[in-house]
């Protein structure tokens, strides 16, 4: 009877840790699972991107967008979205323009070019000025940031979140090539 109890308790302890382990480690274990089914690219548009570990996406579904995404684990800090949209797109002075008139400004902190699929494009890095001061503090203590890239008229590519991830974020947009490039 003794020996029966003792493997009850040990089968609850060890059901106890695997189940506090998965919840612990649940968005490293969601973005792995993601690359064991999908491996290590995606693809829209005819482009193939490559996606690093620590980031999973929703899939295109035969939409001209794709959503990147990272999130914030107990492994890896820092969460963030990376949105890849082909369609026509206004210019960067438009989309200024509009910033400049809408509730959230923006605060331009840098300026970068950048490729993608072989495009050459311009890049803008800001950080948003809410008016709303706890809102503000609380983005600051992420180091939130906006990545805005424009490839050409029908190509754009941003992050949103902490700055920790802008070296991914270029990583990645750098990585993309034509899908046919790349089964050669």
């Amino acid at each position: 009877m003794k020996k029966r109890l003792r493997m009850y308790v040990i089968a609850i302890v060890a059901i106890v840790a695997v189940i506090t382990a998965i919840g612990y480690f649940y968005t490293e274990l969601s973005a792995t699972v993601w690359h064991l089914r999908h491996g290590f690219h995606a693809e829209v548009g005819g482009i193939k991107v490559r996606i690093p570990l620590a980031y999973e996406t929703d899939g295109s579904n035969g939409l001209a967008s794709l959503l990147i995404t990272r999130m914030s684990g107990n492994m890896w800090h820092g969460g963030g979205a990376i949105s890849i949209d082909f369609h026509k797109q206004p210019s960067p002075e438009v989309v200024r323009l509009l910033e400049s008139r809408g509730a959230m400004k923006k605060t331009k902190i840098g300026q970068q070019t950048a490729s993608f699929a072989g495009r050459s494009g311009n890049c803008v890095e800001s950080t948003p000025q809410t008016g709303n001061e706890r809102l503000q503090r609380s983005m600051q203590s992420i180091d939130f940031r906006e990545i805005r890239c424009w490839f050409g008229g029908d190509v754009e590519v941003t992050f949103r979140r902490t700055a920790n991830l802008k070296n991914d974020f270029y990583s990645i947009i750098q990585s993309a090539a034509l899908a046919q490039e790349n089964a050669k």
